[in-house]
C-alpha cells in the first residue's frame, strides 16, 4: 500500500473534508480516501451520466435490431439491407444522423424511433428503453381479437400464415402486402392444436375453427409446421419463420376444417375430438 501526504491545505477546504467526513461517519483519512477513488475510476467502472448511458443503450439495442433484421430475412426481395438503404427507407435526409445513433453519438429520437418501428414491426418502446420485446406478439385467442384480426379493411391486400410449433402452440402472422406491413399474435393459452386443452380449450378451438370456416374463405391463409422454438418468437421480426416456408408449409388448416387430422401430428385425441363434428359442416 502506498502513502500519500498533502501539505498546504487551505483552513476552508480542511473544514469542509472535516464535516464530510462526520456526515458520511468517516474518519478524515477516510474520507479523502473516498474522495480520491471516486475521482479517479479504475478504468471500465467509471459512472457514465445518464444521458451518455442512455444514448449508449439506445444504440446497443438499434445495432440489434440492424443485424437480427438480416438474419430473420427481412430484406427479402427489398433489397440489401444495407445502412444506407435503412436510413434511406425511413425517411432520413441521409445516412449521417442514422450512422450517430448506432454509434451512440447523438440521441435517437422519438419520432424516428416512430418511423423504425413502424417499417420494422419493432416496438419503439423497447427500441428506446428496452421495455418489452423487440417485437411482440399480441394476444388474440379471444373471438374478439381473432375476428378483428381476421377481418381488416381491404381483406384482398392481405395473407395470412397459421404456423404450429412443435410444442401445439398456434402462431398467426398477418401480412400487408400493399402497405408492407407485418402483425403477429398467438391464442394467449387459451387453445392448442393438441391435447391438454381441457374442456374450455377445445369449446375456444371449436370456436376458432367455426370462425374460420365460416368467414374466412375468401382469404389466403397457409398453414405451417415449423421446427422453430415457440419461446423465441418475440425476438424475431415475425419473417423469420416464413424463411423456409416452402419446406415447412402443409395443408394442415383445410384438413381440420373437413374434419380431419394430419397423420404425422402426435398427441392429438383432444384434437380429433373438437374437429369431429366439421365434417358435416358446409363450408
Amino acid at each position: 500500500m502506498h502513502k500519500l501526504q498533502a501539505r498546504n491545505i487551505p483552513s476552508d477546504l480542511y473544514d469542509r473534508v472535516q464535516a464530510a467526513a462526520e456526515k458520511n461517519n468517516r474518519s478524515l483519512e477516510g474520507e479523502v480516501r473516498h474522495a480520491i477513488a471516486s475521482q479517479y475510476p479504475a478504468p471500465g467502472t467509471e459512472k457514465l451520466p445518464q444521458r451518455v448511458q442512455w444514448q449508449q443503450e439506445t444504440a446497443d439495442r438499434l445495432r440489434r435490431l440492424v443485424t437480427q433484421l438480416r438474419m430473420d430475412d427481412f430484406w427479402r426481395f427489398r433489397g440489401p439491407g444495407s445502412v444506407v438503404q435503412f436510413a434511406r427507407t425511413v425517411g432520413e435526409a441521409s445516412p449521417a444522423d442514422f450512422l450517430d445513433w448506432l454509434d451512440g453519438s447523438s440521441p435517437l429520437p422519438f419520432e424516428a424511433a416512430e418511423r423504425i418501428a413502424d417499417f420494422t414491426s419493432c416496438s419503439a418502446d423497447w427500441l428506446m428503453d428496452g421495455w418489452g420485446s423487440p417485437f411482440p406478439v399480441e394476444d388474440i385467442g379471444s373471438p374478439g381479437d381473432y375476428e378483428a384480426f381476421f377481418s381488416p379493411a381491404g381483406p384482398e391486400n392481405y395473407r395470412y400464415h397459421l404456423i404450429r410449433f412443435p410444442d401445439e402452440s398456434l402462431y398467426f402472422v398477418r401480412y400487408d402486402r400493399q402497405a408492407d406491413i407485418w402483425t403477429s399474435g398467438y391464442t394467449g393459452g387459451r387453445f392448442y392444436l393438441g391435447d391438454g386443452m381441457g374442456s374450455g380449450g377445445q369449446g375456444n378451438l371449436k370456436s376458432f375453427l367455426r370462425f374460420l370456416k365460416e368467414h374466412c374463405s375468401n382469404l389466403r391463409i397457409d398453414s405451417h409446421d415449423s421446427r422453430e422454438d415457440s419461446a423465441y418468437i418475440e425476438d424475431h421480426h415475425p419473417r423469420w419463420l416464413l424463411k423456409d416456408a416452402e419446406h415447412t408449409m402443409t395443408d394442415w388448416l383445410s384438413a381440420l376444417l373437413k374434419g380431419e387430422v394430419p397423420a404425422h401430428w402426435q398427441n392429438t385425441d383432444d384434437l380429433r375430438y373438437v374437429i369431429a363434428g366439421f365434417k358435416n359442416v358446409s363450408a
